[in-house]
């Protein structure tokens, strides 16, 4: 199972020069193995735009999405071995094509991912949150870059 990969959203670059790989996994509770995105409220996670819209709504697509976030789930330590592997093939390739290499980790989740930024420094990483503490959080690393992402009004679920 490939964990990196690129969907059409990620490839909309404004006419930079990028090479964009995301990893998407299956959006708050829908992995079946706990809520990868910890601020989900009860509006989120009935209209997710990753589940609801798109190539996502395929029944493949949304198995492998599945797939990788149960992967996560259940080896930690072999999930991380294969990301840094591929995120240092994205690296290669991107470089090689004279590309910004960058990479969104959080395409269907809000995890914390500053650990895996800071062991490739020569990779940018973008990613959307609704965790403020992050945002708060003056120890990131500089490739690593957070945007708020709005809640909506109802509580967190």
């Amino acid at each position: 199972m490939t964990l990196l990969g690129s969907n059409a959203k990620l490839l909309k670059h404004n006419g930079e020069k990028y090479l964009i790989a995301g990893l998407t996994m299956a959006p708050h509770t829908l992995g079946g193995v706990g809520n990868v995105c910890e601020s989900a409220t009860a509006g989120c996670k009935a209209s997710c735009v990753l589940w609801f819209t798109g190539r996502t709504v395929t029944e493949s697509v949304r198995a492998a999405m599945i797939r990788r976030t149960q992967h996560f789930a259940s080896d930690p330590q072999g999930f991380t071995r294969q990301l840094h592997k591929e995120i240092n093939r994205h690296v290669r390739i991107a470089l090689k094509g004279r590309l910004k290499p960058l990479v969104r980790l959080n395409v269907g989740s809000d995890l914390d991912w500053s650990q895996i930024a800071r062991e490739h420094p020569d990779c940018t990483f973008y990613d959307y949150t609704k965790v403020r503490a992050r945002l708060l959080d003056l120890g990131w690393p500089e490739n690593y870059h957070l945007t708020y992402s709005r809640q909506d009004r109802k509580s967190v679920v």
